[in-house]
């Protein structure tokens, strides 16, 4: 499976405070006993869950994120929030016409969280502010994402997905040529990344 980039502007600010699937759960699900590639494993934990994060184009344990475009769009358009499922609105800023950096009341804004991806719009009746158009960046967007704050809020198979891509890469940790195993293993994530993705519509 091919790594997939980050949406444009889209940035992380604070990472989750721990990882859907432990160690001891990993190496229980390879039949590992040693403890000398604890190290190893913990970062193949946190590779894969980033890995199957982008593709999904969600965030398991609870993260914050920043969306920055240049402009809000016209009217009272839509935008999409690229991480799912949405937990919190942090702030929505921008600079205004005169330059001064403005952050918008919740009250100015409305937020569909209960959609994937989740969405945010003016107020009714109202339209995004004007924007300083010769800043870059001028408007950011923070919000938070997740299942939940613990492991336990994730879904069961979105663990399985990162218990077979950690297996995958500890068995091969050099580049592997294409064969059956493998291509099972891509078979697996397939279907689940697929069962679970969200859809881009921006």
């Amino acid at each position: 499976m091919s790594f997939h980039d980050l949406p444009k502007g889209l940035r992380p600010i604070a990472a989750p405070a721990a990882e859907p699937v432990s160690v001891a759960e990993a190496k229980a699900h390879m039949y590992v006993t040693i403890t000398a590639d604890d190290v190893l494993i913990g970062s193949l934990i946190s590779a894969a869950r980033e890995h199957i994060e982008n593709l999904m184009n969600r965030a398991f344990i609870e993260q914050t994120w920043e969306l920055t475009m240049e402009n809000f769009p016209g009217g009272n358009a839509v935008v999409d929030l690229p991480r799912s499922p949405l937990i919190s609105i942090e702030s929505v800023k921008y600079f205004d016409a005169g330059g001064n950096d403005v952050t918008m009341p919740p009250a100015d804004y409305q937020v569909d969280a209960a959609s994937e991806p989740a969405r945010i719009a003016p107020a009714v009746g109202s339209s995004w502010p004007s924007v300083e158009t010769e800043k870059l960046g001028g408007v950011r967007i923070r919000f938070k994402a997740g299942h939940g704050a613990l492991a336990d809020d994730v879904p069961q198979r979105i663990k399985q997905a990162i218990n077979l891509l950690v297996a995958h890469w500890y068995e091969n940790r050099e580049a592997s040529v294409t064969g059956t195993i493998q291509a099972q293993v891509e078979m697996a994530l397939k279907s689940i990344v697929d069962a679970e993705r969200v859809y881009e519509v921006f």
